[in-house]
């Protein structure tokens, strides 16, 4: 399974990888009001088209996706669940991506910053459990804990192709000083959760990001971004 960070700021810009990208690709860009986020979004269509066509041996612009109920992507040629796999996220100009063969996967990437209302948003979308844990932090602990926990929920749902369509309190994270995130329950059901394995990691300084996944046995390869933000 491998993991690569990326900015969205290439130095070809968005007119580099425009001509990789299908006909309704464009469309979703023009529906962008700014311009910045036009630029991003074709940026990032056009990196993931770049990784894929060099995984696969193929031409960047020939790949076909298709969309689940929820807008989760996915190779035309695939079936659901088999062949390349990959998912995406992305937070101001930072992108993550990741893939892996045969197995459902879902990444997410925030900028983590200052909230007013942690506490009140976990106490509305968080397990009991989760917010408990929101509750007992302060400063910076608190707004890592409260990334770790939307990002991994984010990660799983979308590796789940339910995005976050499904309330965001029927998974719960295990957040223990010292240990890494787990997934506790799914609805309730331990046994649902035991398929799903969570990583998190820090892509650069600032941000928070977490990997989800079926199966516990993967080896995780994350590629460096050696990366200068603008």
């Amino acid at each position: 399974m491998h993991v690569w960070c990326v900015t969205l700021t290439q130095p070809q810009g968005a007119a580099g990888f425009a001509p990789l990208l299908s006909a309704d690709e464009h469309q979703r860009a023009a529906r962008f009001f700014f311009e910045r986020d036009r630029n991003r979004y074709i940026v990032g269509r056009g990196l993931l088209r770049t990784f894929l066509g060099r995984y696969l041996g193929v031409r960047a612009a020939w790949l076909e996706f298709s969309y689940g109920p929820h807008g989760k992507p996915s190779l035309k040629t695939e079936q659901p669940g088999q062949g390349l796999q990959f998912n995406l996220a992305h937070s101001n100009d930072l992108a993550v991506y990741a893939f892996c063969w045969d197995h459902p996967l879902g990444i997410d990437v925030e900028h983590v910053r200052p909230m007013a209302d942690e506490d009140d948003f976990a106490e509305k979308n968080f397990s009991s459990g989760e917010a408990t844990l929101i509750y007992s932090l302060f400063g910076e602990q608190k707004r890592n804990a409260f990334f770790t926990i939307w990002t991994c929920k984010e990660a799983l749902f979308k590796a789940s192709g339910a995005g976050l369509t499904q309330p965001i309190h029927q998974a719960e994270i295990g957040l223990a000083a010292g240990e890494p995130a787990r997934l506790i329950s799914i609805d309730g059901d331990r046994e649902q959760a035991a398929r799903w394995r969570l990583e998190t990691f820090e892509p650069f300084p600032g941000y928070q990001a977490a990997l989800a996944f079926e199966g516990q046995d993967h080896r995780i390869v994350f590629h460096p971004p050696n990366l200068s933000l603008a």
